[in-house]
């Protein structure tokens, strides 16, 4: 089965009662009226954790339901162009054939807009299509947009970033990163850039590096670029 389902489970009373024993094994004194209001708070405390891990639990089992439902069909995925057209989609009516490239499959659960509910991953051309669920609908999260925007997903500073990437044209280096929220917003862009216009292939010599708006030295762009996309 492609659903991994987040259950999150933390015990609150195994780590409250680990901090005690770390603590030289003492236990609230009961005899007195504050050990009383330690233990009730104990106890208030470890009701709103499951209360906490149940309502997790509730989201990633809609979020597996609307996925499963999208896969077979049952409900649109809805899309829309930076101009506003309606791209919105069934996943079967994709194309399908292994032995087209252009073709799609289901790929993993990750997540990636870093609401701890893990997303789908359709492979495709380009990177293929992230979809996530929420409010009730499954929504193109983002896509691949070509061989100027190859779509893939980076870790960078404990963030996890949708990236579309420009590595295989001649003169350039162009990495596009937005973080994303749970509502399908972009909260944060930068990007990673290298230039060498004269050179196909790249050349430490003559590329003009940048980091977002900070230009950077050939050095620091490359030791970033090993650290957000492994190369």
């Amino acid at each position: 089965m492609i659903m991994k389902r987040f259950l999150g489970l933390f015990a609150a009373g195994v780590v409250i009662c680990l901090s005690i024993t770390a603590c030289g094994n003492k236990t609230p004194d009961l005899s007195l009226g504050l050990g009383e209001e330690v233990a009730e708070t104990i106890e208030e405390d470890e009701a709103s954790d499951y209360a906490e891990e149940d309502e997790e639990a509730s989201i990633d089992d809609e979020a597996a339901e609307l996925f499963s439902k999208a896969i077979d069909g049952e409900i649109i995925v809805k899309a829309t162009y930076e101009d506003g057209t309606d791209a919105s989609f069934r996943i079967p009516d994709l194309p399908n054939d292994p032995d087209d490239w252009q073709s799609y499959e289901i790929g993993d659960m990750e997540d990636l807009d870093n609401d701890g509910v893990e997303e789908l991953i359709i492979n495709g051309p380009y990177g293929g299509k992230y979809l996530d669920a929420r409010d009730g609908e499954v929504y193109q999260l983002a896509e691949g947009e070509g061989t100027a925007g190859q779509l893939c997903y980076a870790e960078y500073n404990g963030k996890t970033y949708i990236c579309h990437v420009d590595n295989s044209h001649g003169g350039r280096e162009i990495f596009l990163m937005d973080q994303y929220n749970g509502k399908g917003e972009i909260v944060e862009s930068t990007s990673l850039t290298a230039e060498y216009w004269e050179y196909v292939e790249f050349n430490a010599d003559a590329a003009e590096c940048h980091f977002g708006d900070e230009e950077i030295p050939v050095e620091r762009y490359l030791e970033l670029r090993q650290e957000i996309f492994g190369y």
